[in-house]
């Protein structure tokens, strides 16, 4: 999505994130954010930026979602939230 905006103009950065196989095929999360680099002619011509590994943040952020949707079936059953 943001690489067509690029493209059509319509912003001069860029905030992705995807998922890259490492050499033994493991999955590697990565986010990549930065602006665009465009030619004379005001066509994109780079991407200029930072590359990190966000997988920690991705694992962390699907538990938070599962605690989350665990507890509210738990409130929907009646079932009381464990004390922390």
């Amino acid at each position: 999505q943001d690489l067509d905006r690029i493209m059509k103009k319509e912003t001069k950065f860029h905030n992705l994130q995807y998922r890259w196989l490492d050499k033994e095929g493991n999955a590697v999360w990565i986010n990549c954010r930065g602006r665009v680099i465009c030619d004379d002619s005001g066509e994109p011509e780079f991407l200029v930026g930072c590359i990190n590994e966000i997988g920690k943040k991705q694992k962390a952020d699907k538990e938070k979602r599962i605690q989350n949707r665990n507890a509210q079936r738990a409130a929907e059953k009646g079932i009381p939230a464990p004390q922390q």
